[in-house]
């Protein structure tokens, strides 16, 4: 079988792309080609067994590209990874054969009408106002009327995909539960965003090291709140925890910096970053970790739910690293990872698991021994039989 899997809008997204190539390569009678930006090429190195790279360039008409995929490569099977840039093009194209698409954020594709769309700007509006961030109402008043072109655009490419012998893949049972309101069940595909990966375990228990992985963004986590558990307990973590931001600090939350620095003079180191963390420097803080923490606003707007609508990368960090997760009560993770997470009321049941993991490191061992039997299943061998 040929199958082609394009991805030339969101380079972070490099981990699906790897996960569905790689589960593919496992069948040695299958040729995988790959589409991807030229700056996503060397993310891959020199792991490309079955595979065939075909960069996508900067000054490359996507629209161009796309034809040349379905005119010249002849294949049997085409996953569409990302669609968040060049929507103009992929809703021009005319698909046809068995066409798969990875969505990210369900609600945006199958549930974003006026009504909710003109809920979301009002909600942005109430939030910007409340914060005095005036002058940006008028960017958020011209996303949203730039949102109806685009949301006219994606409607055009899901009839015209829908017209074809289609797949949508989601990450999660509850993306897929909430996304079958829309379409037939047996149109959608739950296949995770990583692989189970031979990462070495260079966790010491001691000092205990908790890894946030993702962006440190205070519009998607919660930061204030972390931080002020923090504070509270710095007499009895100092020098016994260390806290990994594992993802550059975005422009919105520029302003935590100063409290990260406070904290680790404090005793309580914090690491956090500036700059993009690329792919193998990545993996080795994630191997350090001894456990992972999402501290998500499950509700990020009127539209938008962690644990429905979209997913968050811990999950998928927890599956790639085989390490313990600590996210808050109320996100739905898949029957078969629940025994993975630990999940907490609020931040005085947080700080209780932490400290009793710095007390008893043994109980965080077997833990951690009991996820990897969990992830192991989260293999090309054993995924690859959701995508046939």
């Amino acid at each position: 079988m040929r199958v082609g899997i394009i991805e030339i809008c969101e380079p972070n997204h490099y981990s699906a792309v790897q996960a569905l190539a790689k589960t593919y390569a496992i069948n040695p009678e299958n040729q995988v080609f790959v589409f991807v930006t030229d700056v996503f090429v060397p993310v891959f190195g020199k792991d490309t067994a079955g595979m065939t790279l075909v960069p996508f360039h900067a000054n490359t008409d996507p629209q161009v590209f796309l034809n040349t995929i379905l005119s010249e490569y002849q294949l049997d099977r085409i996953h569409i990874n990302t669609i968040s840039k060049s929507i103009g093009a992929y809703s021009a194209t005319h698909w046809h054969g068995r066409v798969f698409f990875t969505i990210h954020n369900v609600e945006q594709w199958f549930d974003n009408g006026f009504l909710n769309r003109t809920r979301l700007l009002l909600f942005k509006v109430r939030k910007l106002f409340y914060s005095k961030y005036f002058r940006k109402l008028y960017q958020e008043a011209v996303l949203y009327l730039k949102d109806f072109r685009r949301q006219y655009q994606r409607d055009i490419f899901i009839k015209k995909l829908t017209q074809a012998d289609y797949r949508i893949i989601v990450y999660s049972e509850s993306q897929q539960e909430y996304l079958s309101k829309f379409i037939p069940p047996s149109r959608i595909i739950n296949f995770p965003f990583a692989l189970r990966e031979d990462l070495p375990d260079n966790s010491l228990n001691s000092p205990l090291r908790i890894c946030v992985p993702g962006s440190v963004t205070i519009q998607r986590r919660d930061y204030l709140g972390l931080l002020h558990m923090i504070e509270v307990n710095l007499a009895a973590w100092k020098e016994r925890v260390i806290w990994d931001f594992l993802g550059f600090v975005s422009e919105d939350s520029l302003s935590l910096i100063p409290h990260f620095e406070k904290i680790s003079r404090a005793g309580v180191k914090i690491l956090y970053y500036t700059h993009f963390i690329s792919g193998p420097a990545f993996d080795i803080h994630l191997s350090k970790a001894d456990i992972l923490l999402g501290n998500v606003h499950l509700q990020l707007n009127p539209t938008q739910r962690y644990g429905q609508t979209k997913e968050s990368g811990v999950i998928f960090n927890m599956i790639k690293s085989g390490k313990p997760c600590l996210l808050p009560k109320g996100y739905d993770v898949d029957e078969d990872l629940k025994s993975a997470f630990l999940f907490y009321e609020d931040y005085s049941q947080l700080s209780e698991y932490i400290t009793e993991f710095i007390v008893n490191s043994q109980k965080l061992s077997f833990l951690k021994q009991d996820v990897v039997k969990v992830t192991t299943k989260f293999t090309p061998k054993h995924l690859y039989k959701r995508l046939m």
